[in-house]
């Protein structure tokens, strides 16, 4: 299994965030940082290349799934530490299975 090394970089930013300290400030406080990190690290893999359009237009309905649910009033702090893992674990699940 070859993984392009843009992607596992990608990936292990991902997953560092759930290993930050509560107190610290993360993408996933604030619902307008989070759609912003999310468009972000979209348009930064399309531009990259490294995915097929198959695999991108996956990430893009996954994102646009977790962003509908950042919106609700009543998430809490684990929720959306939860769906921080939910994001990486889905691109690297994409990433991986159509690369095999």
């Amino acid at each position: 299994m070859h993984i392009p090394a843009q992607l596992s970089l990608l990936f292990l930013l991902l997953c560092a965030q759930s290993f930050v300290s509560l107190d610290a400030a993360s993408v996933w406080d604030s619902t307008a940082t989070a759609e912003a990190f999310i468009g972000s690290f979209n348009s930064g893999m399309e531009r990259s290349g490294v995915l097929s359009r198959s695999q991108m237009d996956d990430i893009s309905s996954i994102s646009d799934t977790i962003s509908a649910i950042e919106r609700n009033p009543n998430n809490s702090k684990s929720k959306l530490q939860a769906l921080n893992m939910a994001f990486a674990s889905s691109v690297s699940e994409i990433a991986f299975s159509e690369n095999n």
